[in-house]
């Protein structure tokens, strides 16, 4: 069992936002907090001091305005300094802050506005299309503020002038457990629910992160992921704020962007789903291709030796091949982290030999989220990782092979989800456990695995398990496949059992550079595609072999956090 992996830093003690706000402010006034590009080479920065000054006005502006402590502001933005300055000013007024799926419909806006009966809703000129609309409707909040007006407009409040007012209304106090934000989960099963987070819960989640993986105000967090997900919100934004390093946000979630961004402002870390890195790899490999001659046979060495030192538990790549990291713009990097699903092992292997650290961890909304985490000294890419610090991990109900539920007690926790006490008790055990419906295991070191959701779970006719992430993992590597759901299909109405479908949606580009200008059909995919099927039922346990395939011509619909949607197939 691995021991003492924490690091040797002092336990943050801010009891809520405000205070570690006004911390940060005192210990790092003039270090510049959120930066963006506004034109090539040039970022518009904002330091700690400006940060707290603006955020200090919002609040007193919002309590000027008649609202409560307590009550819940809406925020529908895209990724920009200023979603920062409104969850910080609304959170620090003792206001509950309500962010905003950006990718949902009007009609979904609409509902969750009304379900959280907003006071005031904040949002921007790119989002209009999902509010205009609902303005005059009985449920829409009669303070409405748009961040790209520069003047008040119509009733239509400016995020400007707002930060630049002095109201000089008073906070109110503020208790650890007060509730700081409601986050509704994208949800792949079609009902999101309203997770309540506390200002403790936050900041204890940010440090439990930081205890495994350390951070310090000279560090650049690249934020590319939308801020509305917990997990952005913690790592990409809270975590920085808290050290008083940089938040530099990222305007287009596009490679070339993002390495642009990094190479400009000396980026050291990025945080992603295992999607990015899987582009980011790609990317790679074509550019790396395209080198021949001497040079190209230079790299390919280097990249077997890192390859085949790695094996031996050395990560000469640092070393080896540390000009191909700066030649590619991330010479800065220094560390990687992956979340949001599990990261394509050799993905992670491919950057680790190119000397990058890059780790993936666990986590889900209700604990705030991190649950688990590799660390650049104790990395399996088979595995989520070592459990957090405070945190506590069981295993409930574990079979023969110490395969159960994974539960969790920590003091990031979510106080419950939103007007739904049922669904809140169901989340927890008696003893207060987070029930979080993914069945996994520990090895002997500690390392935590995760074989897939309970709920996605395929019996078979002979009454055994199969868990269709693992079954999807084979096809990571295929490349004419983009997209594979794995699901169970029922043999008949008397036997309870299922046996296993496959679900694909074919990899059109890849199918171009195979079979260039031809025309594609269900028909002509079929047995391209079987073939591949073939090959993995060949890996597989008979049991759990596919027996049925179908094929999309169109990709699958997804969470806002690229999951597959799968209660819709």
């Amino acid at each position: 069992m691995i021991q003492n992996y924490f690091a040797s830093r002092q336990d943050n003690t801010d009891p809520h936002l405000r205070a570690m706000l006004e911390r940060v402010k005192n210990q790092y006034p003039e270090n510049t907090a959120l930066q963006h590009r506004i034109d090539e080479n040039k970022y518009q920065k904002r330091t700690y001091r400006e940060l707290y000054n603006s955020v200090q006005s919002l609040a007193h502006w919002l309590l000027s305005r008649g609202l409560q402590k307590g009550e819940r502001v809406g925020l529908l933005c895209e990724n920009r300094s200023e979603w920062c300055i409104a969850y910080l000013g609304v959170t620090i007024a003792g206001i509950v802050i309500v962010p905003l799926d950006i990718l949902q419909s009007p009609e979904h806006v609409a509902k969750l506005v009304e379900f959280a009966e907003l006071k005031a809703f904040i949002s921007s000129n790119e989002m209009k299309p999902k509010w205009s609309e609902l303005m005059g409707k009985s449920f829409f909040p009669e303070i409405l503020i748009n961040v790209d007006i520069p003047q008040d407009d119509g009733g239509i409040v400016s995020f400007a002038e707002i930060i630049r007012s002095d109201c000089g209304a008073e906070l109110p106090p503020l208790e650890e457990n007060d509730t700081a934000s409601i986050i509704f989960t994208s949800g792949t099963t079609g009902t999101p629910k309203g997770v309540m987070l506390s200002h403790r819960g936050i900041l204890a989640n940010f440090n439990a992160s930081v205890m495994s993986l350390p951070i310090d105000e000279n560090d650049n967090f690249i934020a590319v992921l939308p801020f509305h997900h917990t997990y952005p919100t913690t790592c990409s934004f809270i975590s920085p704020v808290c050290v008083g390093g940089i938040v530099t946000i990222v305007d287009k979630i596009v490679g070339p962007v993002i390495i642009s961004n990094i190479r400009e402002t000396g980026g050291t870390h990025v945080i992603g789903v295992p999607l990015l890195f899987d582009k980011i790899r790609r990317g790679l490999e074509s550019n790396l291709k395209k080198i021949k001659g001497f040079k190209g046979l230079l790299i390919k060495v280097l990249f077997g030796l890192s390859r085949f030192f790695g094996k031996l538990g050395w990560k000469a790549g640092r070393i080896l091949m540390k000009s191909v990291r700066e030649g590619a713009g991330l010479g800065s990097i220094r560390l990687l982290v992956a979340g949001g699903g599990p990261l394509n092992p050799s993905t992670g292997r491919y950057f680790d030999t190119l000397g990058f650290d890059i780790v993936q961890g666990y986590g889900m909304s209700e604990n705030g989220p991190l649950i688990a985490t590799n660390t650049p000294k104790y990395n399996n890419f088979d595995s989520v990782g070592l459990t957090v610090k405070d945190t506590d991990i069981r295993i409930l109900n574990a079979d023969a092979q110490g395969i159960g539920e994974i539960i969790v007690k920590s003091p990031s926790l979510m106080k419950g989800y939103f007007k739904n006490p049922e669904a809140t008790a169901a989340m927890f055990t008696e003893d207060g456990y987070l029930k979080t419906g993914d069945l996994g295991f520990f090895d002997k070191k500690g390392f935590l695995y995760i074989n897939g959701r309970s709920k996605n779970l395929i019996v078979s006719p002979g009454g055994k398990n199969i868990f269709p992430e693992e079954i999807e993992a084979y096809f990571s590597e295929i490349p004419i496949i983009a997209e594979i759901l794995i699901r169970g299909r029922k043999i008949d109405s008397k036997n309870a059992g299922e046996e296993v479908e496959a679900v694909c949606f074919p990899d059109f580009e890849a199918l171009e550079e195979l079979h260039p200008h031809r025309q594609w059909d269900k028909d002509s995919l079929q047995p391209l595609i079987q073939q591949e099927i073939d090959a993995v039922n060949r890996k597989l346990e008979p049991y759990k072999r596919i027996r049925y395939l179908s094929i999309r011509l169109e990709d699958f619909e997804k969470t806002s956090s690229q999951k597959i949607k799968r209660f819709l197939y």
